[in-house]
């Protein structure tokens, strides 16, 4: 995976029905018709951080709705929490009513990580946001460009 990483500028990237700035220091790991993913490794502090940006969905109708939805979708599936978050209230000046929730988890090589989730919500539809990292030091190193790339979501006009 490391030597199919492709280096990005700080551009904003367009996926689905929204924009997004990538934060400065990743690479595009992967991208699927549901979910761009984003990898910073940093081989001197030997750890990486992960950030996942998955296709808009429909709104449930509730703030609590779309993160248990997406929760269970983006975050169970994938990452195999230890425990499902109480979700709470995550503003962002474009997307007042988000939310976020974080777990420990187990990664892909079943070893353990911490994962946390943004749902970036909007009028119809909402954008979750996954920041998967090793420990509690690359979380401490790289949750903030999670938040700056979940702050930076704009909605098309397209509903």
């Amino acid at each position: 995976m490391i030597a199919a990483l492709v280096s990005l500028q700080a551009q904003t990237q367009r996926f689905d029905q929204f924009t997004f700035a990538p934060p400065a220091g990743y690479s595009l790991a992967e991208q699927r018709s549901e979910v761009m993913a984003y990898a910073k490794i940093d081989a001197q502090k030997r750890f990486y951080c992960q950030i996942l940006v998955y296709r808009s969905q429909p709104t449930t109708g509730t703030p609590e709705g779309d993160f248990q939805k997406e929760w269970k979708e983006a975050v169970e599936v994938s990452f195999r929490p230890k425990a499902k978050p109480a979700a709470s209230a995550f503003a962002f000046p474009n997307a007042a009513q988000s939310y976020f929730g974080l777990s420990a988890t187990t990664d892909s090589n079943g070893k353990p990580a911490l994962t946390s989730l943004w749902v970036v919500r909007f009028p119809a539809r909402y954008v979750g946001v996954v920041f998967n990292g090793p420990s509690e030091e690359a979380v401490a190193a790289c949750s903030g460009d999670a938040v700056k790339l979940a702050g930076s979501i704009q909605m098309s006009g397209a509903a």
